[in-house]
């Protein structure tokens, strides 16, 4: 009995070296390793148009320093108004990047790539509905968020 009960453990202990020297494997080749530690991912929507449509704003940046993804994308029922996403610095105002959705709540989203700015500033992301290319935005809603 007391040589089944050695030869049990003994088993237990071979298969925990082996799981545990596969894991230690798979985090060393990157299979298993986290997520970015330092990523910003913020949205917002607009309010909604008196036609039912509204837009989303969706900022988002890696901790790879490639730069960041502004997306607008345009929701709900079509009301010929186009959904725009602005993002700048809060402190001065600078560092201005705007992306618009030309084709009034069809349902897609577009995005660019913009440059990132430090981490640690607040920036402000802000969703509208604009009526045509040089018409008025409305609908608005603007989060402030710390670039991380």
């Amino acid at each position: 009995m007391r040589s089944e009960m050695r030869s049990s453990t003994a088993r237990v202990r071979s298969r925990a070296a082996v799981l545990s020297g596969a894991i230690a494997a798979l985090l060393s080749a990157g299979v298993l390793a986290a997520g970015p530690a330092n990523a910003s991912d913020e949205g917002v929507y607009s309010y909604t148009s008196s036609k039912g449509g509204y837009g989303f704003a969706h900022y988002t940046s890696d901790a790879s320093g490639y730069g960041a993804t502004l997306r607008a994308c345009d929701r709900g029922t079509p009301d010929g108004l186009r959904a725009v996403a602005e993002v700048w610095r809060n402190s001065d105002g600078g560092g201005y990047y705007e992306v618009s959705d030309a084709n009034g709540s069809n349902g897609d989203c577009v995005s660019a790539h913009i440059p990132e700015p430090a981490k640690g500033q607040y920036m402000k992301l802000r969703s509208c509905l604009r009526d045509r290319a040089t018409g008025y935005d409305q609908y608005c809603r603007t989060i402030t968020f710390v670039l991380t």
